[in-house]
């Protein structure tokens, strides 16, 4: 069985990205500056965080960097849903003590009204001032069962 026998003979280059050491064998092909891929990536497209300094990773449109690094434009993001939804709220609250419908409440706020449902029985259980538009007269509550037992008398016959 033959040996293995290297091609060329070892060298120990510094990274141009990172500064670390790494082993290169040389070859016939131009000697590498970078010790992988993913460090030649992230020193040429990465850019300087905005808000805190830190790395950036990717590129925006184009060839410039991100401007900020994935948590602060997350915390960013954070803060102005909170804002968003802090003015919606009391859109909501406004538009709901006027008595106007759900179906036109969703609408105007660009929801369904099954997705404003479930925001109003959320923010409800938050302490929002949203009361519920139960009409419990004697008068309701007697119509409500008539059409009950009506109901019930239509599924027995079919």
């Amino acid at each position: 069985m033959a040996e293995h026998v290297p091609i060329g003979r070892l060298q120990v280059l510094e990274c141009a990205g990172c500064e670390q050491v790494f082993t290169w064998r040389t070859k016939s092909c131009r000697r590498p500056i970078w010790c992988s891929d993913k460090c030649r990536k992230r020193t040429l497209y990465s850019g300087t965080c905005v808000d805190c300094g830190g790395r950036t990773d990717g590129v925006a449109s184009g060839k410039t960097p991100v401007e900020r690094c994935r948590d602060c434009s997350n915390r960013r993001q954070g803060d102005r849903s909170r804002q968003v939804g802090i003015a919606l709220l009391g859109e909501l609250e406004a538009l709901y003590a006027e008595g106007r419908p759900i179906a036109e409440i969703a609408q105007i706020l660009e929801f369904t009204t099954g997705g404003l449902n479930a925001y109003i029985v959320r923010h409800r259980a938050k302490g929002a001032n949203l009361p519920y538009r139960r009409n419990n007269s004697s008068a309701a509550i007697a119509a409500w069962r008539r059409g009950r037992k009506q109901a019930a008398r239509l599924h027995a016959a079919a």
